[in-house]
């Protein structure tokens, strides 16, 4: 009888089963979606200091010899799948944003267009004092030195296009972003090979949600979030929701 391979690395089995190879970690999911064009390259961005985009070795400039162990835990123990449907990342590196009024910046964007009770990074938000469990994990320092190295683009790209699951333990993940895991893997009982992938459309560009998080704060609607803060597991699967909003393009970020 043969015997069964293996896997090469330590997503936990969860994730593996609904994800399969779509379950990255966070170090590796940011070098996947960050755009590397072929040499020979000369990045106008970072006016030859180096970024994530033109540095040789993406792994190396994220993870670096003098980094704190709570970052390099991140980094390597975190798990991340990005929505199929994810836009086209337009990468620059700079950082305006503090990671905490980021993170607020994606809820309050959420809550204007009443996605709450869909994404996890909404649950138990308070907009008084724009703080919740899932907030104070995600302002964490090691966050706050990730934010640093990817600038504000590639984090808010992350928080809103994929379903982030952060280490409490050595064998528990606690979802912290993306769609609740319960109600994927309700849906992948239904289906022979699940297809994760968080489908809404954006009128015309996709760049308008980066736009609009970005530039201006949002009131919040009436509902309120149902989604329990204590789900260890996401997916991001969804019905499309076709979302019209007002035409707001800025360079602001570049």
């Amino acid at each position: 009888m043969a015997r069964k391979r293996k896997r090469s690395w330590k997503a936990p089995m969860v994730l593996w089963q609904i994800f399969k190879n779509d379950a990255r970690n966070l170090a590796k999911t940011i070098a996947f979606i960050i755009p590397r064009p072929s040499p020979p390259f000369t990045c106008g961005r970072c006016e030859g200091r180096f970024c994530l985009r033109c540095c040789e070795d993406p792994m190396s400039f994220l993870i670096r010899p003098d980094d704190p162990l709570d970052y390099v835990n991140l980094l390597n123990d975190c798990f991340v799948v990005v929505n199929e449907d994810a836009p086209f990342i337009d990468f620059y590196p700079d950082k305006r944003w503090t990671q905490e009024k980021l993170v607020v910046r994606v809820v309050e964007m959420m809550s204007s267009l009443r996605l709450t009770a869909s994404n996890v990074i909404c649950s138990g938000f308070n907009k008084h004092t724009n703080s919740s469990h899932i907030v104070e994990l995600l302002t964490s320092s090691a966050w706050g030195i990730l934010h640093e190295r990817v600038g504000d683009k590639c984090m808010f790209h992350l928080l809103w296009h994929t379903t982030i699951f952060v280490p409490i333990s050595d064998k528990k993940h606690l979802q912290v972003a993306g769609s609740p895991v319960n109600y994927f893997r309700k849906k992948s009982k239904e289906v022979k090979n699940p297809q994760s992938g968080m489908q809404y459309y954006v009128a015309s560009t996709s760049h308008w949600y980066e736009d609009m998080a970005l530039q201006r704060p949002f009131k919040y609607g009436e509902k309120t979030c149902k989604t329990n803060q204590h789900t260890f597991f996401g997916h991001l699967s969804m019905s499309n929701t076709h979302i019209k909003v007002l035409s707001i393009i800025d360079d602001w970020l570049k």
